[in-house]
């Protein structure tokens, strides 16, 4: 991996009221994620949680939407700039972002062909 590249961990969560269920997205910066919808009566549906993950902006960093493929290309667009040729390959920048959930078996194989995706398009 390059050697500016850092370890960064985001982590959406839920927790469960009487009246709702609320939605929260942190990482280890305090980050302040702007994302919909903050809280619901039933949970999300595998669909409904997908579009939330896409959808996360990220307050003061105009143009980074979403928590995945976002921070590939952040990382790649870095690595670029500095002119780093020895850097990441588009496969370890695809494994830099992972995607489980212990209630939504699917999520982690929908962003695994999410992620070979993104590979393919930065061969």
């Amino acid at each position: 991996m390059p050697r500016s590249m850092a370890l960064r961990y985001v982590r959406s969560m839920s927790n469960c009221t009487r009246a709702n269920i609320e939605y929260h997205v942190v990482d280890e910066y305090d980050t302040v994620f702007k994302f919909q919808p903050k809280n619901s009566k039933d949970p999300l549906t595998l669909g409904e949680l997908i579009s939330l993950i896409d959808s996360v902006e990220h307050e003061g960093m105009e143009g980074l939407k979403g928590l995945t493929n976002s921070f590939r290309n952040m990382n790649l667009q870095i690595q670029e700039e500095a002119g780093d040729d020895t850097g990441a390959t588009a496969q370890e920048l695809a494994d830099f972002v992972t995607v489980t959930s212990t209630f939504y078996s699917e999520l982690e194989r929908w962003y695994h062909e999410e992620a070979l995706e993104w590979i393919q398009g930065h061969k």
